[in-house]
């Protein structure tokens, strides 16, 4: 039964029949499913608690995302030299903010 139901699906897929739109980990709990945005089309009250939590911080690259059945907003915010990994929900409360260690000053 798994054979043909592989054999089916592959078929499909060959056809043209069948677009893949998320990977194997989407429907695992926790995982996001990002959008990449425009900095400037991001909601008033996101960079309005970056720029208060991080006066001196840029935002340089954001995505929009659903993590945990909640909208969510991932932003790069680059401060002082380093790299912040920041997490903010649409009404502007910062649930997350680290450095991201893969950047290098």
């Amino acid at each position: 039964m798994r054979m043909q139901t592989i054999a089916l699906l592959v078929s499909v897929a060959l056809s043209g029949g069948c677009k893949v739109i998320e990977d194997s980990d989407a429907g695992r709990e926790g995982h996001a499913r990002e959008q990449r945005i425009d900095v400037n089309a991001l909601p008033l009250n996101v960079t309005a608690a970056v720029k208060g939590a991080m006066p001196n911080g840029t935002i340089t690259e954001a995505e929009k995302e659903m993590y945990k059945g909640k909208l969510v907003y991932s932003l790069d915010v680059r401060d002082a030299g380093k790299e912040y990994d920041v997490i903010v929900t649409p009404d502007g409360q910062i649930l997350s903010s680290k450095v991201d260690p893969n950047v290098k000053p």
